[in-house]
């Protein structure tokens, strides 16, 4: 059985508890671990990843998990996941899916979004 890296791990427990458009930056994550940024990066690029990446698939996941399991309004959902406005979610969200986050909600299968 394949086991995830542990600082990524333990960076994604992170974003679960702390994202928002105040709490999205290397500096804050690294600061919570007790770690300088620097270490952090290196940590991460010995488990072949970055920060950008990790919190990038998270969100990504995240919102498809909201779109597809609530009615959240977006504006909440893009504070949620740490984005300083809707409009930067649904920028977001036509990269990762090929459609807006009202679009992917709307629909119960993707049949016209990409999966994540």
């Amino acid at each position: 059985m394949r086991h995830e890296p542990v600082m990524t791990t333990l960076l994604k427990q992170r974003f679960h508890t702390k994202l928002s458009s105040s709490y999205n930056t290397i500096d804050k994550y690294a600061s919570d671990m007790l770690i300088s940024p620097k270490k952090l990066q290196r940590l991460l690029h010995e488990e072949s990843t970055t920060f950008s990446a990790e919190l990038n698939n998270y969100r990504m996941k995240k919102t498809h998990e909201l779109m597809k399991t609530t009615q959240i309004p977006l504006s909440h959902v893009a504070n949620d996941l740490g984005y300083s406005s809707s409009e930067a979610l649904n920028t977001a969200c036509k990269r990762w899916f090929g459609c807006s986050p009202t679009t992917l909600r709307k629909r119960t299968r993707l049949s016209n979004c990409k999966h994540p």
